[in-house]
């Protein structure tokens, strides 16, 4: 792996379908956002399968370790985890975070963290009984404190200009010079849409369908990812048709107009492909620094092994 001011990582659930309750966690890593290698060579076991199984990871690095947010595998209670890693590959839970009372459906989906211009941490995630996609923060940036729930804030639904919910499919959100870009299917997930806000949980533009080639359809948003020259660029998966299959496009206008689909490659995992993961870009130099390592290191053990069979 070339070592490079960014890292682009992904996570995702293991099993090649929907999670489950021994599902867990598996992280691939690239310089390009466009080949991801698996962290840990062509060892597909889960780095972290906590009990319950998990589904939809999310990571971010904060203070000098890195965090996980995940929902259980089958529909078991609408919380949302978090853990906490000094390099990744070792996992110790921090809290369990409720955002509803129990419903028929108590899924969770698709946790994101966010961080606001002013540096505070917030989680982002879809109650999927209503769709209703919501907010919680903890009270205090400081990550020694986030092990109760007491210390986080009472749940916000995000709602539109017009006060009302935010009512839709997957959605994932960069902020870029002030102002948050949220890209998202329809619940449907026919389609693909984009709001803007100076707000993260009000004040949500109407949405403005995205010209994106007809062959991504039918799939689910899996990230909008600011590059560093500025462009957007959107992930999409082929959903839960599971055809393993993961498309990226980018736009320079800020969303006008994109490019034409690309499959984003991962290596060291099932020859079929990825079907979910969520993506995030990477700059602080000490995260960066941090999984070049790991990367050569499990370059170099890879080497060690094939020379032990030659």
């Amino acid at each position: 792996m070339k070592e490079q001011d960014e890292i682009f990582l992904a996570t995702m659930h293991s099993s090649g379908g929907h999670a489950n309750k021994d599902t867990g966690l598996q992280v691939a890593a690239s310089t390009d956002g466009v080949t991801f290698r698996n962290l840990r060579g062509n060892d597909e076991s889960p780095i972290y399968a906590p009990a319950g199984g998990m589904r939809d990871p999310s990571v971010m690095y904060q203070q000098g370790h890195w965090y996980l947010a995940y929902t259980y595998g089958p529909s078991i209670a609408p919380l949302v985890f978090v853990a906490k890693s000094p390099d990744l590959l070792r996992w110790t839970p921090v809290c369990s975070l409720r955002l509803m009372a129990d419903k028929a459906n108590n899924f969770i989906d698709v946790p994101q963290w966010i961080v606001d211009p002013a540096g505070n941490v917030h989680l982002i995630a879809c109650t999927d009984c209503d769709h209703h996609w919501v907010e919680i923060h903890p009270l205090n940036n400081d990550p020694a404190t986030w092990g109760d729930q007491a210390n986080w804030s009472a749940v916000t639904t995000l709602t539109d200009q017009d006060g009302k919910p935010l009512i839709q499919g997957n959605s994932f959100v960069p902020l870029h010079n002030g102002t948050y870009y949220m890209a998202f299917n329809s619940i449907d997930s026919t389609v693909y849409f984009l709001r803007t806000s100076a707000s993260l949980t009000s004040g949500w533009s109407a949405p403005r369908k995205l010209n994106i080639d007809s062959s991504v359809n039918k799939g689910d948003s899996e990230n909008l990812v600011f590059l560093a020259n500025g462009a957007l660029r959107y992930y999409i998966s082929n959903g839960n048709f599971e055809k393993k299959v993961i498309w990226y496009a980018d736009s320079t206008d800020l969303g006008v107009t994109w490019t034409s689909p690309k499959v984003v490659t991962f290596k060291g995992f099932d020859r079929e492909g990825v079907n979910w993961a969520q993506f995030v870009r990477i700059t602080d130099s000490a995260a960066v620094a941090l999984v070049h390592k790991q990367a050569e290191e499990m370059m170099e053990t890879g080497q060690r092994r094939r020379r032990r069979y030659e």
